[in-house]
């Protein structure tokens, strides 16, 4: 009988597991047809709240990567990244699930555990895929820019603001969503499941829908109101500089479609006339839209070469959004949609075209970053794009960084969603850290240098080298960090090189630095110092007299390493040439032995023998002479010269004041 009733009991409890268990599975099942519904009609938020309750229910691979996703295309990376830490931990994960959890890491900042992860991953996994590099990752991070981003107040919430423009009045525009400042009379609305609109906020964010909002003189914000009937985004400001005309992006409702049941609408590509007052009074649509099969945002007119650039996915790109130009007449006929080839456009988006000077800036996520969406440079030149480079840190970020403008009043800005924002997205002004190093370079005779110039910049303290360019003759130019001390290096053949180590950004309030240089020719093979010692009759030894010469001689040489002597020795006439010839060269001999004594190199002395060569008197063969007169002609020349070898770079001394001495009046004594 105990038996029967464990056996009753067990059975029991086995049935409320199982109804248990099958409430809980249709709980789940519930909660997953309803965030799978949500994430179909991108209504991400409710669908990351969906998957959520799912998870909750019961921790599934499906539930977390459901939620990692929603919150991806929100853009919200910490949550992102809490969730696809979930999802690699489970059986099913896939390697593209562990490159999502790699970049959703990365975007949350965390380079450490994206280089812990890599290095550990298991071998199911490949490495990550698309625009993610680590070699290039840890290059940019050990080679920060010295420009700040600021956030910008007067645009800024905690919405969406991104997108700068600025028209020929002084006005500055962008989009947000924070909904209408002053009212248009016109609700916000959202896309249904029967891609119908309604009157409901727009789900894919909870958030209003875009719209472009217009900040004057006076600092009073205003939003701009569209034309184009049944307009919802609206956009991409962009003012033509010669034409009153102003390009936007919007998406609107485009009624319904026949024998489509389920379709998308995409954003289209608009121009309107502004009057005086900075009012439309019309309307114009791009002649390349098509709302039902693609999409076209990011206008940028070239107004010099009369081009137009967009964004667009249409068929026939590299893959998703590519950047593509029409050229305009003077009564806006356009010509031919160009591609601007795989220089610029990737399987990835290139959006947010945007020229300056020879430099065309846009964003994509397809050339190797540093996560989302990053900002690039390409060399622009007669139609032909070339060198594109990523600008790195800290024009990038992790997240989205896109929007890059600049100014001919030297201003930069772009617009991201980067960590530690105001909002979800904002307007950021470049401001450059750096000190400008304007140094001008010439010779004694005013002349600037500029062929041959070698230029050593760099930071005293770490030695680090800091990059110069030599744009205009004898002009040098550099950007230097501020609150640091330099040290610069002039170098030229044939001229003494200059060193400066007074530069300095310390406490330095202006921006920049401008000093002038001038180099001087290195006087070579100049003689600074002549003098004579003298001989006794028929001897190579040097006197009294001689030694305390040649001890000044050797003191000048230790002081003064770029001089060199040359000795001439000399005999009198009173004997054969060839007993002369060898005097004279035992003569010069003791001149070499003796600055030996004083440590100074046989190599810079040089040594010449003329017997009697050159006498400087009339006291030759036959000639009846005074002893005296005959001592004059016993003697060894002692010339210093100063920068012997015109082949060998020499450092210029200060204060260099060498005494130069013609037939010195030393003591003839001894015959």
């Amino acid at each position: 009988m105990v038996l029967d009733m464990k056996k009753i009991f067990t059975l029991f409890i086995t049935c409320c597991l199982m109804s248990l268990s099958i409430t809980n599975v249709v709980g789940q099942s519930a909660k997953f047809r309803y965030a799978d519904k949500q994430f179909e009609l991108s209504n991400f938020m409710e669908a990351a709240r969906g998957y959520e309750k799912a998870y909750e229910k019961k921790a599934t691979y499906r539930a977390a990567k459901g939620a990692a996703e929603s919150y991806e295309w929100l853009s919200s990376y910490k949550e992102a990244y809490k969730w696809w830490k979930l999802v690699v931990n489970f059986e099913e994960s896939t390697s593209d699930d562990f490159s999502n959890y790699i970049f959703a890491t990365h975007q949350s900042d965390n380079l450490d555990e994206v280089k812990a992860a890599l290095e550990n991953a298991s071998p199911k996994w490949d490495s990550p895929k698309g625009n993610f590099n680590m070699d290039s990752l840890m290059a940019w991070y050990s080679n920060p820019k010295n420009i700040e981003l600021v956030s910008l107040e007067a645009f800024n919430t905690s919405f969406t603001d991104f997108g700068i423009a600025f028209d020929k009045e002084g006005n500055t525009y962008f989009s947000s969503d924070r909904g209408s400042i002053t009212s248009s009379g016109k609700k916000a609305i959202r896309i249904d499941g029967a891609n119908k609109f309604s009157t409901n906020k727009y789900d894919m964010t909870g958030r209003d829908y875009i719209n472009i909002y217009k900040l004057d003189d006076n600092e009073q914000i205003t939003s701009l109101y569209s034309l184009v009937p049944e307009t919802h985004h609206f956009s991409d400001p962009f003012f033509m500089e010669e034409k009153p005309i102003m390009f936007y992006t919007l998406t609107r409702d485009v009624g319904k479609v026949k024998k489509k049941r389920n379709y998308n609408i995409y954003p289209e590509l608009y121009y309107s006339t502004i009057n005086g007052k900075g009012e439309f009074i019309d309307y114009q649509s791009f002649p390349e839209n098509s709302p039902i099969e693609h999409g076209i945002i990011n206008p940028f007119v070239d107004e010099q070469e009369k081009k137009i650039y967009f964004s667009s996915n249409r068929s026939g790109g590299f893959g998703g959004y590519d950047l593509y130009y029409v050229t305009y007449d003077n009564d806006f006929n356009f010509g031919s949609t160009v591609n601007l080839g795989p220089s610029i456009n990737t399987s990835g988006d290139e959006r947010d075209p945007f020229m300056f000077r020879d430099g065309f800036y846009f964003s994509s996520n397809g050339h190797v970053g540093l996560g989302g969406l990053d900002i690039f440079h390409a060399h622009h030149e007669q139609g032909t794009f070339s060198h594109v480079r990523n600008l790195g840190l800290p024009f990038n970020s992790p997240q989205d960084d896109f929007g890059m403008k600049r100014t001919e009043e030297g201003k930069s800005y772009l617009s991201s969603n980067r960590l530690n924002g105001t909002g979800l997205d904002d307007i950021y002004q470049l401001q450059d850290l750096h000190k400008r190093f304007i140094g001008k370079v010439s010779d004694l005779d005013g002349n600037l240098i500029d062929d041959g110039l070698l230029v050593e910049l760099m930071q005293t303290d770490d030695l680090l080298a800091v990059q110069t360019q030599q744009k205009e003759k004898g002009k040098i130019l550099a950007d230097i960090s501020p609150d640091k001390d330099f040290q610069l290096v002039l170098k030229k053949q044939g001229y003494f090189p200059i060193k400066d180590s007074t530069l300095t950004t310390k406490e330095l309030e202006e921006d920049r630095i401008e000093k002038e240089y001038v180099m001087t020719k290195i006087p070579y093979k100049a003689i600074f110092f002549e003098d004579l010692i003298f001989y006794n009759l028929d001897q190579s030894s040097l006197r009294a007299d001689a030694k305390t010469a040649l001890k000044n001689v050797a003191k000048l040489m230790e002081t003064y390493s770029f001089l060199n002597i040359l000795v001439r020795s000399h005999a009198d006439s009173r004997s054969s040439n060839e007993y002369n010839e060898a005097l004279s060269k035992r003569r010069a001999n003791e001149v070499k032995d003796y600055l030996d004594q004083y440590g100074i190199a046989r190599s810079r002395v040089k040594s010449e023998w003329f017997g009697e060569e050159k006498l400087l008197n009339d006291c030759g063969d036959g000639i009846p002479c005074p002893d005296a007169a005959h001592q004059i002609n016993r003697r060894s020349e002692l010339i210093l010269i100063a920068f012997p070898d015109e082949n060998k770079a020499y450092e210029e001394h200060e204060n260099i004041d060498l005494p130069k001495q013609e037939n010195p009046n030393l003591t003839l004594d001894g015959q």
